[in-house]
């Protein structure tokens, strides 16, 4: 359809996208109307109005019609530049479309036009710029002039042809590049591919073999994720990195892909390559096999994320070493990272691989440096923080130096005093005794209530970590181990300071520091990384340790004593001063009998 002295109405923020392709949406609505003081008649999307006139209601325009999007198939129109005619002709007129379209300048416009059929996946989109962001043939009006510099140009030649209607400044994010400060140009460029759709189904039952913590990370945000993969840009134009193994003819036809040193040395003649990066490779040529002269390697390197993924084989050197370990051993057993990673190192460990590749250093950071962290609070604080943070559910982190530090004042000062606790009343003993302390794991269960209770405790740690471990719920274990140290350094230790200072008997004595030496022992072999189970296996659950009626009688009275301290407080009673008679009344009488037996 053909509609002479009709104009659209379209919007675009970019000066360089304007000599391409308009678009509409098949849904939205758009108006034709007449507008009476310039006597001109508009197509125009029926939300823009608004923007047209500053009061609709006042302004002097007349509605034509009302139509779809979609009932515009086969439109034509006239564009604002003609420099791209000839590429738009030869499409078909149901093509073409309204609203700013430009495939080079931006991935949502990019992927439209291929579901439209304007431009092919492999096929160059029509581009006026060059590397510099200049304009190049054939936008010759502004040949050679950078993309920010042109826009006031082009405003001003659309504005002297009557074709710029309404112009405004809208605030909005954009791009700068983190070193120069200077901003960035959207641009597409030739690269190099991995074809990801036709396995999409692939990936997506692999990863249904794996188990993720929390699950629905891997049901979802990455399940979506695989089941919607495109092909994946695996090459980037640096000079730092490692450089694509790829040989081509100057017309593509011919590639080659090299895939070891040794096939690089027999394809070119050359001897004694030992160092694969770019100026020490990039000169060779291999002899064309189909008569095109000689194949050049081609200047991108990889994507660093390729490399990451491909860490399971390069760290054992896999094809050319260890390949029976290799085989034997992949995949890995486990693998640990944040949330943002389920669109980098997890997807490209199943998609994909190659080596771990580390960024130039950044000129800030936005997280304390971790090493300076292990020197001033020890990494078993940074651990056992790190370990309790959202970013083991599956959630995003915030690392706060503050965080560090209480978990030194609450579970690592508490646990090292408990520790000196038991070196000071072991050295005691011998002066006392004469006797060297040595602790016996075969000892005897001990007929003390709270040996039996603190060792119950110990079992019920060992049972919870072995059980949230094997389920990946890290996070939920330390809530337990700062409950068995608050056991162990407030209530065992304060009621055996009699026994462990050998105020009763020898035998009694040396049952409450096995106790405690057993609960300190206990405490380090969950919590802290073991190197080899041949050093110090990993403690396992002794049954006979458990007592469901010690453990309860112990609860209820700490539930006694904790009310009594609340008490004392809100009467502003020091917890030195004696008490004379401590009355519990419950309507349980098992509470009673309980608390009453200790």
């Amino acid at each position: 359809m053909i509609l002479p002295q009709h104009c659209w109405l379209g919007r675009r923020l970019r000066g360089r996208c304007r000599p391409i392709w308009r678009c509409v949406h098949p849904d939205f609505t758009y108006i034709k109307i007449h507008d009476e003081e310039k006597g001109t008649n508009y197509i125009l999307c029926d939300k823009l109005l608004g923007v047209l006139y500053k009061d609709p209601k006042k302004a002097k325009f007349k509605k034509i019609a009302t139509f779809k999007g979609a009932d515009m198939k086969g439109w034509r129109y006239v564009p604002l530049f003609e420099y791209f005619t000839e590429q738009i002709e030869h499409l078909s007129s149901s093509l073409i479309r309204i609203v700013q379209q430009a495939p080079a300048f931006g991935e949502d416009d990019h992927r439209i036009a291929r579901e439209n059929g304007i431009v092919a996946a492999d096929e160059l989109r029509p581009c006026p710029l060059d590397d510099a962001g200049k304009f190049v043939k054939p936008v010759t009006d502004y040949k050679g002039m950078y993309v920010k510099v042109a826009d006031k140009e082009i405003m001003k030649h659309l504005k002297a042809k009557g074709r710029l209607i309404v112009q405004s400044t809208i605030n909005h994010s954009y791009p700068y590049c983190w070193q120069s400060g200077t901003p960035l140009i959207y641009r597409a460029i030739p690269s190099w591919f991995v074809r990801v759709e036709p396995i999409k189904e692939q990936l997506v039952a692999n990863n249904k073999e794996t188990l993720w913590v929390p699950q629905s990370v891997g049901d979802n945000r990455f399940g979506n994720w695989l089941a919607n993969a495109r092909d994946w840009n695996i090459s980037r134009n640096r000079y730092w990195g490692t450089p694509l193994p790829l040989w081509t003819s100057d017309d593509f036809e011919e590639i080659v892909v090299v895939g070891s040193i040794e096939e690089l040395e027999r394809l070119t003649g050359m001897t004694g390559i030992t160092d694969n990066h770019q100026d020490k490779i990039d000169h060779l040529t291999i002899p064309s096999q189909k008569g095109k002269g000689v194949l050049k390697k081609v200047e991108e390197v990889f994507d660093c994320w390729f490399e990451s993924g491909s860490m399971p084989y390069a760290q054992v050197h896999y094809p050319f070493k260890n390949k029976e370990f290799f085989e034997h051993n992949f995949p890995g057993d486990f693998v640990s990272e944040g949330i943002d990673q389920t669109r980098g190192w997890f997807y490209m460990l199943l998609s994909r691989p190659c080596c771990r590749w580390k960024e130039d250093e950044q000129k800030s950071y936005n997280y304390p440096d971790p090493n300076l962290m292990f020197e001033k609070y020890g990494a078993d604080a940074v651990r056992m923080f790190l370990v309790n943070l959202p970013i083991v559910h599956g959630e995003n982190l915030r690392f706060r130096e503050e965080g560090v530090h209480d978990v030194v004042s609450r579970v690592m000062l508490p646990w090292v005093n408990a520790f000196r606790c038991f070196l000071g009343q072991a050295s005691l003993f011998r002066k006392m005794t004469g006797i060297e302390f040595k602790y016996n794991p075969y000892t005897p269960l001990s007929s003390n209530v709270t040996d039996r209770w603190i060792l119950a405790c110990c079992q019920s740690l060992i049972l919870l970590f072995r059980q949230e471990v094997a389920a990946y719920r890290l996070y939920s274990i330390l809530t337990r181990l700062l409950d068995l140290i608050d056991e162990l350094t407030n209530w065992y230790i304060r009621f055996n300071q009699r026994r462990l200072k050998d105020e009763d008997s020898t035998e009694d004595t040396v049952a409450a520091l096995n106790t405690l030496f057993e609960t300190l022992l206990t405490l380090c072999r969950t919590m802290i990384p073991v190197r080899s189970n041949s050093q110090l296996s990993f403690p396992e659950v002794k049954e006979e340790y458990f007592d469901a009626k010690i453990e309860r009688q112990v609860q209820r009275m700490k539930a006694v004593i904790d009310l009594t301290r609340n008490i004392r407080n809100r009467h502003n009673l020091s917890l030195k001063t004696p008490l004379k008679e401590l009355l519990v009344f419950h309507l349980d009488k098992q509470y009673i009998a309980d608390t009453s037996s200790l």
